[in-house]
């Protein structure tokens, strides 16, 4: 599965890791970001994920901000996103973002998985590389 690139938006290193190790394993392109920043700093770097798996709850530029922003832009807004929250309003939360696919913490690895592979699947040619 070649340029099956996605985002990891999370702020507990742990959890960040965890995620990417597993997509890794199952070989995927995993690129982390510890906040919503650094995942806009990554999106103008030129990552193009087929999907991004965004925290919520981050200090600094949460999760409900970065969607924001990220609607806004003409490139980054057609990137699809699945929310992960621990908060019990995850459903509302994501319908309010224009958010189709969300899981509540702590994730079931078999849906998480199969998530992935249908995102990226539909949405091949996500590449981490910057466009020319």
């Amino acid at each position: 599965m070649p340029n099956h690139v996605l985002l990891i938006v999370e702020d507990d290193s742990d959890v960040r890791d965890a995620l990417s190790y597993l997509l890794r394993s199952e070989g995927y392109e995993a690129i982390c970001a510890c906040d919503g920043q650094e995942a806009l700093d990554a999106l103008a770097r030129g990552v193009r994920p087929c999907l991004i798996l965004l925290d919520m709850m981050m200090p600094g530029l949460n999760g409900e901000d970065f969607r924001r922003i990220q609607l806004a832009h003409p490139v980054w807004r057609d990137f699809p996103v699945a929310l992960y929250t621990g908060d019990g309003h995850a459903p509302q939360k994501a319908r309010r973002l224009g958010v189709p696919l969300w899981f509540m913490k702590p994730l079931e690895v078999d849906d998480l998985l199969h998530a992935v592979g249908a995102y990226c699947d539909r949405h091949a040619g996500g590449d981490s590389s910057p466009e020319t």
